[in-house]
């Protein structure tokens, strides 16, 4: 159970990570789906407001909650009403963008060039690509909304030919977000994974 947990948390920091925003002003939510080729599709839940951002998974017929704040990653398991905070891994930040309206100088700046135009369902996009040489042989090709340079495809091709590929859809930019979304339940166990100690406790509690 801990494991398929924490690996939701790694999909979802991994996808996630380039649309979420450090600029307290922005706001936005979306569902996201991902398909790989080593398991079942994934649908998430998403919400950004600043440097905050909530993902609701499910997974083998369990829900999952990660909340991303300033004070750390935190993933949230309902059903058992158990919190574990998980180590930071994107190097100590969570977002590497500003905001979205850079996503177009973060593309350019992997060496994408933009290869033509296309519509992902009712979203009008640039098509992006980069990758696929000597020192990156993955090939990662991105669709950009036009109106809001948000990304709404993704496809990344893996090292032996498999390719995920990565749908955003829903998606509501700049419009109120709740704050509650952000905060720990109340009366839930709290583990704190990024040290030794709280990683004992949490397994304890997991073998339980």
């Amino acid at each position: 159970m801990m494991k398929k947990s924490l690996m939701t948390a790694v999909i979802a920091l991994i996808f996630c990570a380039a649309v979420s925003s450090s600029a307290s002003a922005y706001t936005c939510s979306y569902t996201q789906e991902v398909k790989t080729p080593y398991s079942p599709p994934m649908v998430s839940k998403v919400w950004v407001d600043g440097g905050n951002m909530r993902i609701e998974s499910s997974a083998g017929g369990e829900k999952y909650v990660l909340i991303m704040r300033k004070d750390g990653i935190y993933n949230y398991i309902p059903s058992q009403n158990i919190v574990t905070k998980v180590p930071n891994m994107q190097g100590g930040t969570v977002a590497y963008l500003e905001n979205p309206q850079e996503y177009i100088s973060f593309l350019e700046g992997q060496g994408a060039r933009k290869v033509g135009t296309d519509r992902v369902g009712p979203y009008s996009c640039d098509v992006y690509e980069y990758g696929g040489g000597r020192m990156s042989p993955g090939r990662t090709k991105v669709w950009v909304w036009q109106k809001e340079n948000f990304p709404v495809k993704m496809t990344v091709d893996g090292p032996r030919g498999n390719t995920t590929e990565v749908i955003f859809s829903d998606i509501s930019v700049n419009k109120p977000i709740p704050p509650g979304k952000f905060q720990l339940p109340s009366g839930a166990t709290v583990f704190d994974a990024t040290n030794m100690g709280g990683l004992a406790e949490m397994m304890k509690q997991y073998a339980r």
